[in-house]
């Protein structure tokens, strides 16, 4: 049965679950991927009229072939009452992985990806990785991305005075903060401050930094995302140019640093500013939790570039904690699913 946006949300905080797996997320991947062939499956399980789970689910053609993912990235878990004995859930994820299954089979998908977030992995006190109990494994090696290669994410609990936050941070990043803040300003695009014309010229930032990798649909759903408080955008400008930006998602009082972009001005140091910032602003608005992002353990098992060890380095030096971002990919034979 189809549901109604509202309907949907309002299960997915029930759950505690993150803006990905929201009907405005869902929606915006469908937008994001428009010139590729993605088709919208999710789902939910009801028992008694009630939602007992919500599943999104996607399938996309890549290199001709389909496969449950999003732009190659896992989808997010499936949200459900985390409450239940751990029989009732392994119950629940027996249906859904049965469906899913069933799906792969009727849409001849070669692959499923998904992952448990951290930001879910922090309300449990066991970490277990339900897939692995249906033929699912950990490791992704295709494509050689960072992100496959992460097995924890930092996760700061926002829940400790301002003072406290600010102590945790690595000494050098504080440096860095003031002398960018001296020298630079400071825009905050939310659901109060945004106007067309600043996101405008976002855009244009974006565009001469990445490319017209992105749609104007894409970006549209983004202003939306931001009238709607789901997203905010911290913009550093010197010289009356934008300098670096970063998004952060926020979605039932937990965040994420989602993307970020930069230009290179000798001694500013954007990114860090703009990190701090979005702390300051999240512990502002009550967030619980924000998730700073990846970090890769090097146990000789990838071949790590300089560039994602610095990416792993600049990510561990805010006071976060590590917390299990587990993934799971199961492969298919065709007309051999079961």
């Amino acid at each position: 049965m189809d549901f109604l946006p509202k309907e949907w949300d309002d299960a997915v905080t029930e759950f505690n679950g993150t803006v990905y797996h929201s009907s405005w997320f869902l929606e915006y991947m469908m937008v994001s991927h428009q010139n590729k062939e993605i088709q919208n499956l999710s789902f939910a399980l009801i028992y008694d009229s009630k939602f007992v789970a919500i599943i999104p689910l996607f399938i996309e053609k890549i290199n001709n072939q389909w496969q449950m993912s999003m732009g190659e990235e896992p989808i997010a878990s499936m949200l459900y009452d985390i409450t239940l004995p751990q029989k009732e859930i392994l119950d629940i994820f027996e249906d859904i992985i049965g469906h899913i299954n069933n799906l792969a089979e009727e849409k001849s998908c070669t692959l499923s990806r998904f992952h448990i977030s951290p930001l879910m992995s922090i309300q449990q006190s066991n970490h277990i990785n339900f897939y692995k109990l249906f033929d699912y494994k950990e490791v992704i090696l295709e494509p050689n991305w960072y992100i496959f290669k992460c097995d924890f994410s930092y996760v700061i609990n926002m829940d400790v005075p301002m003072d406290q936050l600010y102590t945790q941070i690595r000494r050098r990043y504080k440096s860095y903060i003031n002398k960018t803040l001296k020298k630079s300003r400071l825009i905050i695009l939310d659901n109060n401050t945004v106007t067309k014309e600043l996101f405008d010229k976002y855009v244009e930032f974006y565009y001469s930094i990445k490319g017209q990798r992105r749609s104007i649909e894409a970006f549209t759903k983004d202003y939306e995302a931001i009238k709607n408080g789901i997203e905010i955008l911290f913009i550093c400008e010197y010289n009356e140019k934008f300098i670096g930006s970063i998004a952060i998602h926020q979605y039932n009082n937990m965040a994420r640093y989602n993307s970020a972009l930069m230009l290179k001005v000798e001694d500013l140091y954007p990114n860090h500013l703009l990190v701090w910032e979005s702390i300051k602003y999240l512990k502002d608005k009550h967030c619980k939790y924000y998730e700073i992002g990846e970090q890769v353990i090097d146990n000789g098992m990838y071949n790590l570039s300089k560039k994602e060890k610095d990416l792993s380095f600049f990510k561990s030096g805010w006071g976060g904690d590590l917390y299990p971002w587990m993934k799971a990919q199961k492969e298919y034979k065709l007309n051999d699913i079961r």
